[in-house]
């Protein structure tokens, strides 16, 4: 009777972490909506299963995160015509127009790269432990109808989180190099905007980097054509409207840690 019973609760296990094919491919149309992990941190008393649900609970807490630094922080970059000549600016913003100072850009990006790194490896680990996780139900008796849930989630997460974290670090990536390469060819910026005023020119200093590309740089051809279909009064205007926004920025006040000023460029290339 006893064997009976522990081949059922392993049965029921199995069902509960890998459904049959026909509720499988139901629970597959869903996952197309955004997914939400909803343990709450309750343990179950099995050293298995509450390891496992801990490794996931760190990759969602983690993968949030990282979304919302993403979110919350967009790189820019304008293409100017001034004066017959063409320029690219780079600068990062916040959800409410503020500019982060070089160092703090160079702290994002640097971070954003270790977290990448640090929730892809953390899915790869949790899972190797699923197989495991899903074994031990068994011994939670009647409760792994209520944990059996969560462990069958937790491949889903660890799908998850490579493809999503790491198409989101690919572009940050490219900003990434790009911002490398502004800084290597940064020029200032009072030759661009000869008008500004001593704080405007503090702040382009601390938060922009402007490089004139010039006829032998790679997007000097592409930026061209796109340019040359505005108007001299259009691309004037867009200059000085981008100028104008940069210049009315408020720079956000750089929090202790989270900034890099004197990050090297093969430091910055060492993260890419």
């Amino acid at each position: 009777m006893k064997k009976l019973t522990s081949l059922a609760l392993i049965a029921m296990a199995m069902l509960i972490a890998f459904p049959i094919a026909g509720v499988a491919k139901d629970n597959k149309k869903k996952e197309k909506k955004a997914y939400e992990w909803k343990w709450d941190g309750t343990k179950s008393g099995n050293e298995t299963v509450d390891a496992y649900l801990m490794s996931v609970d760190s990759i969602w807490n983690n993968m949030s995160e990282f979304h919302k630094m993403v979110d919350t922080y967009q790189y820019k970059e304008d293409t100017l015509y001034v004066n017959g000549k063409y320029y690219v600016q780079a600068y990062m913003m916040d959800n409410q127009g503020n500019l982060l100072t070089r160092g703090a850009v160079n702290w994002q990006f640097v971070n954003c790269g270790m977290l990448s790194a640090n929730i892809i490896s953390q899915a790869a680990l949790a899972a190797m432990q699923s197989a495991n996780a899903t074994l031990a139900l068994p011994n939670l008796g009647l409760k792994a109808l209520s944990f059996g849930k969560y462990v069958k989630a937790g491949p889903v997460i660890c799908t998850k989180a490579p493809k999503e974290i790491g198409l989101i670090w690919n572009i940050r990536k490219q900003q990434m190099k790009s911002w490398r390469g502004l800084k290597a060819e940064a020029i200032d910026a009072a030759k661009v905007y000869p008008n500004m005023t001593a704080d405007q020119k503090k702040l382009y200093n601390k938060c922009v980097f402007i490089r004139e590309v010039k006829e032998t740089a790679p997007d000097y051809q592409e930026i061209k054509t796109v340019l040359s279909a505005k108007s001299e009064d259009e691309l004037k205007k867009e200059s000085q409207a981008s100028f104008d926004k940069l210049a009315q920025s408020v720079i956000l006040p750089e929090e202790a840690g989270k900034s890099l000023d004197d990050l090297s460029d093969d430091a910055m290339k060492e993260y890419m």
